[in-house]
């Protein structure tokens, strides 16, 4: 099971596109805070008003490099499902949920939003944030089950990752860390 945002969506850069308007620029690579907005709540809301709850928004986000190739050659050897926080802005929901099945293919009953990952069973859960990650690894590893959690790269997540968590750089090296599980290489 995936996250949404961060693993296969880029909800970053248009947070960004709005910040640099607002004239508060910043790269991609300097958010390192999973939180783009750094709990500014005042920047957030004014991004929720301008841009994330207009029609579209959610469904016209870009994927992530070599997001659409990995799911589509995964789903040929996996059940995938889309575990993903929501956004509070309207449209999010349905939009979300259409963008994973038109984009990426998969079926609308394997896409779950939760604020509560760490209860969502799956052999192997790939996120962006490391405290869902963890959560999650020391939910499954309580109840003594093996599981394969991977925190995917990106700027907001350089951290050293606790024992039993690993990291994924791209697609190559998320498959490359299921074969290493003893799973199949999705290419």
């Amino acid at each position: 099971m995936m996250d949404a945002d961060g693993v296969v969506v880029d909800f970053t850069t248009p947070a960004l596109v709005f910040l640099a308007q607002v004239g508060k620029p910043k790269c991609y690579e300097d958010v390192h805070q999973w939180d783009v907005f750094e709990g500014d709540r005042e920047w957030e809301d004014a991004f929720k008003e301008s841009f994330a709850s207009k029609p579209g928004y959610c469904y016209n986000l870009k994927p992530l490099p070599g997001a659409i190739d990995f799911v589509r050659a995964a789903r040929e050897k996996y059940d995938i499902a889309i575990v993903t926080t929501p956004y509070d802005v309207p449209y999010w929901y349905d939009e979300r949920k259409d963008w994973l099945v038109d984009v990426l293919g998969i079926p609308r009953s394997a896409i779950t939003f939760t604020h509560h990952k760490q209860y969502i069973d799956g052999d192997v859960f790939v996120d962006d944030k490391v405290e869902n990650v963890v959560k999650w690894h020391e939910h499954w590893n309580k109840k003594r089950v093996t599981r394969l959690p991977i925190i995917m790269d990106q700027p907001w997540n350089r951290v050293e990752l606790p024992t039993g968590v690993v990291r994924a750089v791209d697609f190559e090296g998320l498959s490359k860390r299921l074969e290493e599980f003893g799973l199949p290489r999705v290419f």
